[in-house]
This record gives structure tokens, sequence and C-alpha cells, in this order.
């Protein structure tokens, strides 16, 4: 079953959802670590969030999407060669990343499925995002992740 994290009043998620959607996906308000804890396999905008779901250990697929104008402005002016911080943090490409028109149902599902369908791919992603806790584990993650994206971005 999969399960949608929001946020109350911010959004409303079930509108979106038909009754047959209903019956394989849940909605869980205002406690996405549960949800990301009790999770097999996340998909996570970009930003903190990959990281925080790194940390716990889940593989995910990232997706991030915005208007056109904003993207095409940023994909001249930046230079990185992820948006996911969890693969700037790891300076890897550990997980997916489906950015703007990749970031389709179809695609997704797809990088969704090489994790369920292949067991060695899953095991080895988890072992490299638990390099993330050793990496930032020390209570200093805000401060060695802000070194390592200014090391990164110098």
């Amino acid at each position: 079953k999969s399960v949608i994290a929001g946020i109350k009043n911010l959004m409303d998620y079930e509108s979106y959802l038909t009754e047959e959607m209903k019956s394989y996906i849940s909605l869980e308000y205002d406690n996405a670590r549960k949800v990301v804890n009790d999770a097999k396999l996340v998909v996570s905008a970009s930003g903190t969030a990959t990281l925080e779901v790194g940390i716990i250990g889940r593989p995910m697929v990232i997706i991030y999407k915005t208007g056109y104008i904003t993207y095409f402005i940023a994909k001249n002016l930046v230079t990185l060669t992820s948006i996911g911080l969890i693969n700037l943090v790891l300076d890897n490409k550990i997980v997916p990343e489906l950015i703007q028109h990749e970031a389709t149902a179809e695609k997704i599902s797809m990088e969704l499925s090489k994790f369920l369908e292949d067991e060695l791919y899953f095991k080895q992603t988890k072992e490299k995002l638990n390099k993330t806790v050793t990496l930032l584990g020390d209570g200093k993650a805000s401060l060695k992740t802000a070194e390592l994206l200014l090391e990164y971005l110098n």
C-alpha cells in the first residue's frame, strides 16, 4: 500500500484521490518521519527531505518540477551534478533523480520497480545511504552539510 505524507491545512490531498485510488493509497498528515520510517521506498521532492530520508536509510526516487522559466534560468546558471541534497552530500548519484520533464508517472514507476525487482540494487543503495549517518553522525549534521556544500560550490 502507498502512503502520502502531507501537512494538514496546507493542501487537500484527498480531493485528488478517486474512490479506487483510496483502496491502495492512504494519507498520513503531519507525520512524515513516521511515513518514511514505515516505508520500504520513498518518492521525495528535492531538498532537505532527501537528506532526512537518506539518514533514515530508505532508498528513494527524487523528483523535482518547477515552472519552465525557473527551470531554464536555474539550468543555465547553476552547475550542480545533482539536485538531491543526499546525492550532493555523498558526492555521488546514489539515488535516481527525475527532474522536470523526466518526472513522469511512468518514469517514477520504472525507477521504483528497479528497487523492488533487484534485491542487490536495493541492498547496495541502503548500504550507500548508511554512509550518510557515518558522515553526519556526530550531531553536527547542519555544520557538516554546510561545509560539504560550500566545498562543492567552490
